[in-house]
């Protein structure tokens, strides 16, 4: 069976499901692409516009705000961001200045900037507890880890992943048996993961160490974990359909 996977969108490229609806969609979209060799993957064409903007839309459609990492591209991440309508109050970008770190520095960058948004006190600066989203956001928040590069995790699978979700548990996208991105987990565990993330890994490491806390969802019947990393896979992405 050949299948696209929706991103939950309307006709007009808007979201189906309005704004956000507690949850957080942290895009690692701050990598160069050095394998690619064609500028940050963020900024890859695709559909009516590029990479970072599909996932923005796919997470909004799945009634998550989306917090998006950004390395060297963050201007014109901002400004595709803005062309379609997604402007600060739909999506906070955050620069990271060591972006050549590795996804590493990513995560905390990201982690952080959301604990920001919070008003749990375990996790947020006294001086951010006024904000007007403190009301939706807590260290039990879920936070859903998507990869810019992966073009075929739509809103139904975001949406899967975050219906099972458990705020003393972690979530992880399985394609066909094998685990992958996304994955969902609550702020509190986000935080002691990005810790210790090193290099180009996120939360790889404590997730090792705590397999028992790992629930499994199988999503390869509605969408497609493959992600993007050399031309062969680009190549690949803009010819071959989905088939579940």
């Amino acid at each position: 069976m050949t299948r696209e996977p929706s991103d939950g969108l309307s006709a007009d490229g808007s979201s189906q499901s309005g704004d956000s609806q507690g949850g957080i969609a942290l895009i690692f979209a701050a990598g160069s692409g050095r394998r690619l060799s064609l500028g940050p993957k963020a900024l890859l064409p695709w559909g009516d516009s590029v990479l970072v903007v599909r996932a923005a839309r796919a997470a909004r459609a799945a009634g998550l705000h989306p917090v998006v990492t950004a390395g060297p591209g963050r201007c014109e991440i901002v400004s595709h961001l803005a062309e379609a309508g997604l402007g600060e109050s739909q999506v906070t970008v955050v620069e990271v200045p060591q972006a050549s770190a590795g996804l590493s520095a990513s995560f905390r960058a990201g982690v952080a900037a959301i604990a920001a948004l919070t008003c749990d006190d375990s996790v947020a600066a006294a001086s951010v507890r006024s904000d007007s989203r403190c009301s939706r956001l807590s260290g039990r928040t879920a936070i859903t880890m998507m990869l810019v590069d992966q073009p075929w995790v739509g809103a139904d699978v975001i949406a899967r992943l975050n219906a099972r979700y458990d705020s003393d548990r972690v979530v992880r996208a399985v394609w066909s048996g094998e685990p992958g991105h996304p994955v969902v987990m609550s702020l509190v565990h986000a935080q002691v993961a990005a810790d210790g993330a090193q290099g180009d890994e996120a939360g790889r490491s404590w997730m090792r160490s705590r397999r028992h806390l790992i629930d499994p969802v199988e999503c390869s019947d509605i969408g497609n974990g493959t992600d993007i990393d050399t031309p062969a896979d680009l190549a690949a992405a803009h010819t071959s359909p989905i088939t579940t």
